[in-house]
């Protein structure tokens, strides 16, 4: 990610006073870059192109210069809020001048020994600064809201690492895991659907869709279905560290019926089981 052995920035000013205000804010870009890169190198694999989107898109989040982060504004803006609106433009175009030199020196190859013009990386969706650029420059649509697939893909992840099962069983359990979630996310409008987007009325539409066919689905299959969905919102709350996360499922288990259901069942008697 970082492609680079040092940092540097001029920060155009002779006054000690603001050039030390801008080495802080300088430094605190540098420590996200750097923490950042330990991240990436720590998952010891190749990553997909959208797994570089993902992480170019987390990066500039972390910089304050992701494209939903931009400042505006309000048409009735009033004189405070207009004088609030250029500090932090001016803001913004100082974090981006120092990303976008940081991008060209990542991109550099060498110069072309016929023109002596700086000759630059081409084209690469593995490229996380690449991805970075065009998704501030707009080319690249990458929003901060948390989807329904990012979140139990990472759900899947943790808990892989938390309940350590045997390959097998670890298998068979994201497997039908997996397919549930994909259902799921094509009853609500697809992988990409924002986690604040899916309300209690789609959840509770899911749930009875198990019920309202000609063979519905045992009360206590749905329950488990409804605990499983309603288990990624619990943990996106707190992964993502986002009270606005709300669990749609909270209380959608009808515990009653379950439990009247499975006093309606018994294991067989030996000569059942033999018959």
């Amino acid at each position: 990610m970082l492609s680079k052995r040092e940092f540097k920035q001029s920060f155009d000013t002779k006054d000690q006073t603001s050039a030390l205000l801008k080495l802080g804010e300088y430094n605190r870009d540098v420590e996200r870059q750097l923490a950042l890169a330990e991240k990436q190198t720590a998952l010891g694999r190749n990553l997909t192109p959208s797994e570089v989107r993902e992480v170019a898109s987390n990066f500039l989040q972390r910089l304050g210069l992701h494209p939903d982060q931009m400042p505006v504004l309000r048409p009735n803006a009033d004189k405070t809020a207009k004088l609030d609106f250029a500090e932090k433009r001016q803001a913004w175009k100082d974090r981006y001048d120092r990303f976008f030199e940081d991008f060209l020196g990542t991109q550099e190859v060498g110069v072309d020994p016929a023109t002596w013009t700086t000759l630059y990386k081409p084209n690469d969706p593995l490229d996380a600064w690449q991805a970075a650029y065009r998704i501030i420059d707009g080319e690249v649509p990458a929003s901060i809201k948390k989807t329904w697939q990012q979140a139990f893909e990472d759900y899947l992840e943790v808990n892989k690492q938390d309940k350590r099962r045997n390959p097998h069983k670890q298998k068979t359990f994201e497997a039908k895991t997996r397919r549930l979630f994909e259902k799921f996310a094509m009853f609500v409008g697809g992988l990409d659907k924002p986690l604040e987007e899916i309300d209690r009325q789609q959840a509770r539409a899911f749930l009875n869709s198990y019920r309202e066919v000609p063979k519905p689905a045992q009360e206590g299959t749905i329950g488990r279905y409804s605990s499983s969905l309603g288990a990624v919102f619990n943990f996106a709350r707190q992964e993502y560290q986002d009270p606005n996360i709300k669990n749609p499922f909270e209380g959608l288990r009808k515990m009653s019926l379950e439990h009247e259901n499975a006093l309606g069942r018994r294991s067989f008697l030996p000569s059942e089981l033999a018959a």
